[in-house]
């Protein structure tokens, strides 16, 4: 072990790490002897390969477009919320103005009432 490797058999004596994993080897032999490959369930064609990998990079794209979709959705809720919350913020900061303007069908009535009011005005001034 260490930067140069050796095999149980060839042993090198140049090494910087002096380190040995101590293995039966033999019995390790033996063991490996007795494998028997294993049975061919069925035969995978490069096509079938090709198909499989098609069909897994489509559902990964369709699960990041509907995870995307989420979080957009998500966003576009906070979103909301913020704006309501900020127009809430302006109605209670804007105050509330009286009205300058006066609609044509109480406009003589006003003008009445102002001329009454400037006169009340003369009469408690003397």
């Amino acid at each position: 072990m260490g930067i140069v490797a050796d095999s149980p058999s060839e042993r090198i004596s140049l090494k910087i790490f002096h380190g040995e994993i101590q293995n039966d080897h033999e019995a390790i032999a033996k063991e490996e002897a007795s494998y028997v490959p294993l049975p061919e369930i069925r035969k995978v064609t490069y096509e079938d390969m090709q198909e499989n990998y098609n069909q897994i990079k489509k559902e990964a794209a369709n699960i990041i477009a509907d995870e995307l979709k989420k979080l957009e959705e998500i966003e576009q809720a906070k979103k909301k919320r913020t704006d309501k919350v900020q127009r809430t913020k302006q109605r209670e900061i804007k105050p509330r103005t009286q009205r300058k303007s006066v609609p044509s069908s109480r406009k003589k009535n006003y003008d009445k009432t102002t001329e009454q009011a400037k006169d009340d005005q003369q009469a408690m001034s003397m």
